[in-house]
């Protein structure tokens, strides 16, 4: 899709324009607009409530048809706001199979960027296998945005949306794929050729690596599987004279049976189990798309966890890359075990001053937030400017408590340390704990994206399946600090 600025009155275009409106914009139309819709409004009985639609038919102007979304309460608006109304409005333009439309956009920069980002988030449909097309969706082509004048830094917020929501779109595409087609050696090819279009440096570590390199829970995970597993590690360098080195790990797990421990539901959705993996492959991408002056270490240990006869048993004790041992109490607890390793490798070898995680790791979290939130856990002190960041672009994280006397629920009698809880609660925090028994001291933040990472149903700008979350909370951190 193609959205422009445009210099000018959006009611000098053609064909098809839309105005938001609030409801307080309703009661007091102005000279241009009074003419126009004041008999449609009453008409419709339209008040600019939320979300309310009103289509107008025009004739004696350039333009044929007018669209009014409504808004709401003046005082009631934010930029998640504009985000569904930019919604609201493109579904309702697909369904008449409008291709193009204009639009007023004499808005500050940020509700600018919301409703170019509302406006690409909706454009999406995964429909590759659908032989034939669904006729409640239509892809808008183009999309003009109407200011007084061309700002540059509206220009570089219709950029940094049209990079970052791409990112967003090619993630949905990854996590929505078949687990047949997205399997750990696919991933692996796919950073071969994102090293070369993107000019980033990569390790790729496959089944031989990872045994000289002792990756030992990460191998335990995918030894039941036909794939071999990998550790991918894709480097950008926007800022070689800078010390700070952000690493950003996923967990990649592209199809989870449970192993032996076999899940008794929702076993479908796992296919987007390697959701963490997708987000950090796009967050880096978009980083180097949008020259971000960072440098940036993405690390993603990618592997299938399968029921075979070379499957990792319950009762297993595997060797990490750390040295700690662990005690397999649950092989449907693998997430954290191909992180373990992965953090652990990053640390040692990469020295990060930071680490993010992204990982789809417990159902947990799900039951306690939802699909709307996140949880995170951390232990970095600036944390606080990721949480910020989560609430401007709305993928929004609610910060949850890591208290170091539930590490007590991971004690093994044979091992260092056992992979799943010995109580029934609290298994996001649990979880959580786990993975700091593999960072040392370097700040890390992890964020548990299980609940907001995939969707039942579609709401608003997030569609049913893979939804991309993550991807533009992490580029708006690191565009801003």
């Amino acid at each position: 899709m193609k959205l422009n600025l445009r210099k000018g009155e959006v009611y000098d275009s053609k064909g098809s324009i839309l105005l938001f409106m609030t409801e307080e914009q309703i009661k007091n139309l102005d000279g241009k607009l009074i003419d126009l819709i004041d008999a449609s409004i009453h008409a419709e009985d339209f008040k600019g409530k939320k979300n309310e639609k009103l289509v107008i038919p025009v004739m004696g102007r350039s333009f044929n048809r007018m669209v009014l979304i409504g808004l709401g309460k003046r005082d009631k608006l934010n930029n998640e706001s504009f985000r569904c109304a930019a919604h609201t409005a493109l579904q309702l333009f697909s369904s008449l199979k409008v291709k193009e439309f204009s639009t007023f956009a004499e808005y500050d920069v940020d509700i600018v960027r919301a409703l170019s980002d509302g406006f690409r988030l909706s454009n999406y449909s995964f429909d590759k296998y659908k032989t034939e097309k669904d006729d409640k969706f239509f892809r808008i082509e183009k999309i003009d945005m109407y200011v007084h004048d061309i700002k540059s830094e509206f220009e570089r917020a219709i950029d940094f949306s049209e990079i970052s929501c791409d990112a967003t779109n090619f993630v949905r595409d990854l996590q929505t794929e078949d687990a047949d087609t997205v399997n750990p050696e696919y991933l692996a090819d796919l950073a071969k050729s994102m090293s070369t279009k993107y000019k980033l440096h990569l390790d790729l570590l496959g089944r031989s690596a990872l045994k000289r390199n002792g990756l030992g829970l990460l191998l335990g995970v995918g030894q039941g599987s036909r794939f071999e597993p990998h550790l991918i590690i894709l480097e950008y360098k926007g800022d070689p004279s800078s010390k700070e080195k952000i690493a950003l790990v996923g967990k990649g797990v592209t199809y989870d049976t449970g192993g032996l421990n076999i899940k008794i539901r929702a076993m479908e959705e796992m296919n987007m189990d390697m959701s963490g993996a997708a987000v950090v492959l796009g967050i880096i991408r978009a980083a180097a798309e949008l020259k971000l002056k960072k440098n940036i270490i993405v690390v993603a240990p990618v592997v299938e966890n399968a029921v075979g006869v070379n499957s990792y048993k319950p009762g297993a004790i595997l060797d990490s890359y750390l040295g700690k041992t662990v005690e397999i109490g649950n092989t449907d607890a693998e997430g954290r075990l191909a992180l373990a390793d992965a953090l652990a490798y990053v640390v040692k070898n990469y020295k990060p001053t930071r680490i993010v995680d992204f990982a789809t790791l417990t159902g947990s979290i799900v039951a306690a937030l939802g699909n709307d939130y996140a949880g995170l856990f951390s232990t970095d002190e600036k944390v606080d400017k990721i949480i910020s960041s989560g609430d401007y672009v709305g993928e929004t994280v609610w910060r949850m408590p890591l208290p170091e006397d539930y590490n007590d629920f991971l004690k093994s009698q044979r091992a260092d340390l056992n992979n799943i809880s010995s109580v029934p609660e609290a298994g996001s925090i649990t979880a959580a704990l786990f993975l700091k028994n593999f960072v040392g001291d370097t700040p890390w933040t992890h964020i548990d994206i299980a609940g907001s990472a995939m969707r039942n149903k579609s709401k608003n700008y997030w569609p049913k399946y893979g939804t991309g979350f993550g991807v533009r909370l992490m580029l708006e951190w690191l565009r801003k600090n």
